[in-house]
């Protein structure tokens, strides 16, 4: 017999004397003996339970937890919640190896128990697959050595996911992770300005974009904590976006959706190249972009360069000759965060550089005195 020691869910009653608690293991027969303290665990029905000190103990960090088991069909999807006053996280096992596993923070759409107290709910969830038929064991663990109090448990069978669907302009496509990462394609057939939002309240999103030479990813460029945005100029073809989660697969539901972008009326995109002095352009930023502009001085001179946006956070370089100018929020602007640069500089050619905190559009201007 072997005996693995599995580490989410290592346990004994500190109270019946702190024997650990194993899953016994019989090689070659496929299968863990289920702990004998684990409830079942009926699908539809809430179930109430609380984190004691006489749950089970993982003795590598001190977390207690309560287990339950789960019979599930090959193929068959899953919806666990544990919600209440405890921080909770979840884990499932099957046949004494971690299968699947939420963090505590993996509820980002908390609720509001606005019945009783209207006091703030903490709310885990997970998603899983059963990836063979059997009996699986589902933990409810604390989030730490001294994290006890009651929770409210369900679990429901979902219905079979089909495919990633297609990303269409205009529209907005809900999906499902379960641990690997979804991929939806794109056709873009109109050159132009898109935005493409991922957004989910169950998962850390991070969001790709691969196609006709684009490589762009985000993490939190949506402004609003944990959602994804990419905004970028896009030319025809086919494209990959790819919807994924920070530290590991995303797990819960999603939604993800492009549109394009109107110019305002009468401005022209430009993406680099020459700025003539007192004339502005409307340039845009997208992640790992740096646009580069060029400005040159006949003669001696005053520089003022200025670097706006409402949608970003902008941050300017000019470099030329022995020069290396830097600002990030010298220009005033509606949050107080456009740059300026104002310098006396010799005769030449310089290069200025647009980066910033977040992506979108942006105005440049030059002058000379």
């Amino acid at each position: 017999m072997k005996r693995t020691l599995v580490a989410a869910l290592i346990g004994a009653s500190l109270a019946g004397g702190g024997t650990a608690y194993y899953f016994t293991q019989h090689r070659g027969a496929g299968h863990a003996q289920l702990p004998a303290n684990a409830s079942a665990l009926t699908l539809g029905n809430l179930q109430k339970g609380e984190i004691r000190q006489a749950s089970a103990i993982n003795y590598g960090d001190g977390t207690r937890s309560e287990l339950y088991r789960l019979r599930a069909e090959k193929g068959q999807e899953f919806e666990i919640d544990v919600r209440g006053a405890l921080d909770a996280s979840i884990t499932v096992v099957r046949d004494g190896f971690l299968l699947a596993s939420s963090s505590q923070d993996s509820g980002y759409c908390n609720d509001t128990d606005s019945a009783t107290t209207g006091n703030l709910l903490k709310q885990s969830r997970l998603l899983f697959q059963a990836d063979t038929s059997g009996d699986y064991v589902v933990a409810v663990n604390g989030s730490g050595p001294y994290a006890f109090g009651p929770y409210e448990l369900q679990a429901r069978q979902l219905t079979a996911s089909t495919g990633p669907a297609a990303l269409t302009i205009g529209q907005t496509v809900d999906g499902r992770g379960l641990g690997s990462d979804i991929s939806h394609a794109l056709t873009i057939e109109q050159a132009g300005l898109y935005t493409i939002d991922l957004q989910s309240c169950h998962f850390d999103a991070l969001l790709e974009l691969q196609g006709q030479g684009v490589d762009l990813s985000d993490d939190d460029g949506a402004g609003n904590g944990t959602n994804a945005r990419i905004i970028t100029w896009l030319e025809p073809g086919n494209y990959t976006a790819r919807a994924k989660s920070v530290g590991s697969g995303p797990r819960g539901e999603y939604r993800i959706g492009v549109t394009q972008q109107s110019l305002p009326a009468g401005v022209t995109l430009q993406r680099g190249g020459v700025l003539e002095p007192g004339q502005p352009i409307t340039g845009l930023l997208s992640q790992g972009d740096s646009p580069q502009y060029q400005v040159r001085l006949a003669q001696p001179g005053r520089l003022t360069v200025r670097l706006a946006s409402t949608e970003f956070d902008p941050y300017m370089n000019i470099s030329g000759g022995d020069q290396e100018l830097y600002d990030d929020d010298s220009g005033g602007g509606r949050n107080n965060t456009d740059a300026r640069i104002s310098e006396s500089l010799p005769a030449g050619e310089y290069t200025i550089s647009v980066s910033g905190y977040g992506s979108g559009l942006f105005t440049l201007s030059a002058e000379i005195e």
